[in-house]
């Protein structure tokens, strides 16, 4: 896509590989190339027949993904306005979205992310989603927030070995792990239970496990802050169970420590 980046205007851009041209090739327009410069307005315009016909023709999405990571602020906006409609539409066994998603075209990563979001909104991810998620994130993107949106299906098992990926990542994007963990599927319930949580963070090799201690203490109180969810009796039965197992780490100190902040009556 070759779009200006301007505030209000964008420049002719084409995706191709949609219907048959006069050459043989397929191509159609998500912008025109006759049009120098158009109005937001008209490029969702444009970019609503595009994604009706990527409803059509899921090999579409290729193109999309493939022009993604090139376009400008506004074209992306346009993107972001239409993709949650045509993934519900498309649902989560669409071949060519679970090729996509397997080895997705460099850039598009954050709209990958979007489609994740959108698919386990109101269900849980499909076998075959989850599959093409974990190839993802152990093959070419090493970035744990791409397996946020399925966490809540994560078995413990599953969990504990990238909980400190996750505990790495942004304040922000920790919570929405946290949430999710604890959220767990209406099969199997929470994939950790805030005592266990509490322990995860703790059992965390700063050192080994490369995730600053800064971060691991930052964890820790933004679990102590959640006072209805990591309650006195959590933290009770958490650090019993971590001063059993050692009373020598830093970490286990600074849970101690902020429980007292946060719990007086605990101290």
């Amino acid at each position: 896509v070759e779009v200006s980046n301007q505030e209000a205007s964008v420049s002719g851009s084409q995706i191709s590989d949609a219907g048959p041209s006069a050459s043989g090739s397929t191509k159609t327009s998500l912008i025109s190339p006759k049009q120098s410069a158009i109005s937001v307005s008209e490029a969702k315009r444009h970019t609503s027949l595009f994604f009706a016909l990527c409803t059509k023709r899921p090999t579409l999405l290729r193109q999309l993904f493939n022009v993604y990571g090139g376009s400008p602020k506004v074209v992306k906006q346009c993107i972001h306005w239409h993709i949650p409609t045509l993934v519900r539409n498309l649902g989560s066994s669409c071949p060519e979205m679970l090729d996509i998603i397997h080895s997705p075209p460099e850039g598009s990563e954050e709209l990958v992310t979007m489609i994740l979001q959108t698919l386990t909104e109101e269900s849980n991810p499909s076998a075959n989603l989850v599959v093409a998620v974990k190839h993802l994130y152990e093959t070419k993107l090493k970035d744990a927030s791409i397996l946020i949106p399925l966490l809540s299906s994560f078995p413990k098992e599953e969990v504990l070995p990238i909980f400190p990926r996750l505990v790495d990542l942004s304040p922000d994007r920790f919570q929405d792990a946290l949430a999710r963990i604890l959220q767990g599927s209406a099969h199997t319930g929470p994939a950790l239970t805030p005592a266990e949580v509490l322990i995860a963070i703790h059992d965390i090799n700063p050192e080994k496990d490369k995730v600053p201690l800064k971060k691991v203490i930052d964890a820790c109180t933004a679990c102590f802050e959640q006072r209805t969810v990591f309650t006195q009796q959590v933290l009770e039965k958490a650090l019993n169970k971590l001063g059993r197992q050692c009373t020598d780490s830093s970490s286990f100190y600074e849970n101690s420590y902020s429980s007292t902040r946060c719990f007086p009556s605990f101290g």
